[in-house]
């Protein structure tokens, strides 16, 4: 009885990690320890830069930061690759919500990386990618 128990609580478990709203994914190109130490010195000098991928046409985004509100929904850009970007002061953390879900990016990782990328998964409904990187992509 206990082992169906815990059995169960696995497939739960997995069934939930599967069906989250966000996949997060971070790259492994780090900002170098001389370009993270003058992040922390000159904070406010540098920015995130967000961009939504044409994935994410028609859905309504809402950032909340320290500085910066950004309230609409993601129009397309079809040569670029990109649909909308926005940038972010790496101040504080920052709050992401799309379509009233929400996904808190704590200021650690503002500061850590410069480029957020966000995506919808074409094999997944109201799944999203959020891809965080150091290096732009080629068509930005």
């Amino acid at each position: 009885m206990k082992t169906l128990k815990v059995i169960i609580v696995y497939f739960i478990s997995i069934t939930l990690i599967n069906c989250s709203t966000f996949k997060v994914f971070e790259d492994k190109s780090r900002l170098t320890a001389e370009q993270e130490n003058e992040l922390a010195i000159n904070g406010d000098s540098f920015s995130m830069f967000i961009y939504f991928e044409n994935s994410m046409k028609g859905e309504k985004i809402f950032i909340k930061s320290y500085k910066v509100h950004y309230n609409g929904i993601i129009r397309e850009y079809a040569q670029s690759g990109v649909a909308e970007w926005i940038t972010v002061p790496n101040i504080s953390e920052i709050e992401l919500y799309i379509n009233g879900k929400r996904y808190l990016i704590e200021a650690n990782k503002v500061i850590r990386y410069q480029y957020l990328v966000v995506s919808k998964d074409p094999r997944k409904r109201r799944q999203y990618k959020l891809n965080f990187t150091n290096s732009p992509k080629p068509y930005w």
